[in-house]
């Protein structure tokens, strides 16, 4: 009879350095994922608080900049070039703040009434496209691997319970 113990250990070492390499991946992703969900969180924060009181100020630039240099390294090339416009977007409301509390009625009052409305409306749509954005990101597609315990229970348990009589209706 041939020694089955060699490949058996073998087969047993290839499963728990499977088992390790899944679960490092799994953290991985997970990691990633909260990284991300931070970012889109932070500058979320940011743009709320512009939209309720309807202009940036500095405290704002500087608090978006913050989770825009953490999505540099975390996103692609569309979400980091979304985050620039939308920081000179903050960058423009706060010039149209300081002039429009300056100049009343000249011409520069005016083109700054005109920016902060072109402004605002860029805040406004932030919310739906940066959400959009983020979607392909945000995805934690990777699925469970089929334990011996659950391949068990759906051979055993599950298929009994399919074929149990179905309720009455009410």
């Amino acid at each position: 009879m041939p020694d089955l113990a060699s490949p058996a250990i073998a087969l047993l070492a290839v499963a728990v350095a499977w088992a390790q390499w899944y679960t490092a991946r799994s953290k991985l992703v997970l990691d990633l994922f909260n990284q991300r969900i931070d970012v889109y969180h932070g500058v979320q924060k940011v743009m709320a608080r512009v939209m309720q009181r309807g202009a940036a100020d500095i405290l704002d630039i500087s608090d978006f900049r913050v989770p825009q240099d953490q999505a540099r390294f975390l996103f692609g090339d569309e979400v980091n070039k979304y985050l620039h416009v939308q920081r000179e977007t903050l960058v423009n409301l706060e010039y149209c703040r300081s002039i429009m509390q300056t100049n009343q009625g000249d011409d520069k009052y005016q083109r700054a009434v005109d920016l902060h409305y072109k402004c605002m409306l860029q805040v406004t749509n932030f919310f739906d496209e940066f959400g959009a954005l983020m979607k392909p990101y945000m995805f934690m597609d990777q699925k469970a691997p089929m334990s011996p315990i659950n391949w068990l229970v759906r051979k055993t348990i599950w298929p009994k319970r399919q074929s149990a009589q179905p309720l009455p209706p009410t």
